[in-house]
């Protein structure tokens, strides 16, 4: 397995400093950001909504084919290897798919990340409906020869692993792949990583890293424990890495670990060096 760094998590760098800190951290695959950029960004250290709302290090959804072209110079130029193209179109939104993977053969990314679908108050019409809108979007992956990943989310349509392997079932592996992130379940959707893993074993092809725990919120009028979750450090969370990196080896998983952490009070180049650290330790020890 090798890392990756997905630059939502380093909002305060450009793409050009992003690169050269995963150079300096020994990092060697950049997860680059698709995304909204406003004109001007005020970067706030302190502001825990930063990763979206200040992110400098995110190629522009409504331009993203001509920039990808500068982003791909800064990749090779750093030696640097791009994972997967992280934009989240619907999969209705089949032109900015096709842009979005036009984008990721500039940069050499194998995959792009499609959004599952809207959730909607009737849950299993809108599941199905986006399951059969996933059809296009597969048909464009075969076309393009570029990967469409969808992504295990809490709040999402797919917040486990076993309602995704239903989401993909009829999908060629080829040509649609799952991304899995254990920090993500933990604010929904946990399942034993042994477990999750054989139930998407054929899709799998990608994986976030962060961590999140619960926490005591309060208590209602009956004096019942109300419980929520925060993001964390990777060190102090609910997810162990070291086992779920124990099951991705036994499913033969040999793709990125890109980290993706939103802790809002520690600055990205502590986060790189921590992850770069933990995880030569984890990797190293199987």
């Amino acid at each position: 397995m090798k890392l990756s760094v997905y630059t939502l998590a380093c909002p305060e760098f450009t793409f050009e400093q992003a690169a050269a800190k995963l150079v300096q951290h020994g990092i060697p695959g950049v997860e680059w950001r698709v995304g909204k950029v406003t004109k001007e960004i005020t970067f706030d250290p302190r502001d825990p909504g930063r990763f979206w709302s200040s992110n400098r290090a995110t190629i522009p959804q409504d331009d993203v084919e001509n920039v990808a072209k500068r982003v791909a110079k800064i990749t090779a130029d750093h030696g640097l290897q791009a994972s997967i193209l992280a934009g989240a179109p619907q999969p209705t939104e089949l032109d900015q798919i096709r842009r979005e993977m036009a984008a990721a053969q500039t940069l050499g990314a194998f995959a792009v990340r499609v959004a599952a679908g809207p959730v909607a108050a009737d849950i299993v019409a809108a599941f199905d409906s986006s399951r059969e809108a996933w059809e296009a979007v597969e048909d464009l992956a075969r076309r393009t020869g570029v990967k469409a990943l969808v992504e295990i989310h809490h709040g999402t349509l797919i917040p486990t692993a076993s309602a995704t392997r239903r989401f993909v079932q009829d999908r060629d592996p080829k040509h649609v792949g799952v991304l899995y992130d254990p920090g993500n379940m933990v604010w929904e959707g946990t399942e034993r990583p042994d477990y999750a893993l054989q139930m998407i074993r054929p899709w799998l092809a990608h994986v976030h890293v962060k961590n999140a725990r619960a926490f005591i919120e309060g208590a209602d009028e009956r004096r019942c424990l109300r419980f929520a979750y925060r993001w964390c450090s990777l060190r102090t969370g609910m997810v162990n890495w070291a086992a779920i990196v124990a099951a991705l080896r036994k499913v033969g998983y040999d793709g990125f670990l890109s980290l993706e952490d939103f802790t809002p009070e520690t600055q990205a180049d502590a986060k790189l060096a921590d992850f770069a650290d933990l995880f030569k330790q984890i990797l190293g020890s199987g």
